[in-house]
């Protein structure tokens, strides 16, 4: 018997420091990843930058809307995370 987690939406999560490789990692593999791809870093520059709490706030909160409305749908969903201090 399939385990039943292989029938849901699985998440992909692209985590790295500032440097890593992400950003070129993710151009190199787009094939690779979900259709549903969210760049939190690219969002937070769009909102203001990490460096500013109201974005970091409305951010998360959109991100985890988009989230929650794919997994709704049954999508697979990837997410570029920010880099580590």
């Amino acid at each position: 018997m399939a385990d039943a987690r292989e029938d849901g939406p699985k998440l992909t999560l692209l985590m790295g420091c500032e440097g890593s490789g992400r950003t070129g990692w993710r151009r190199a593999n787009q094939d690779l990843l979900p259709e549903a791809f969210f760049d939190a870093d690219s969002l937070a520059d769009a909102l203001g930058g990490w460096d500013s709490r109201d974005a970091r706030e409305r951010g998360m909160e959109l991100l985890g809307r988009e989230i929650e409305r794919a997994f709704r749908e049954r999508c697979d969903v990837g997410l570029k995370t920010p880099g580590c201090e």
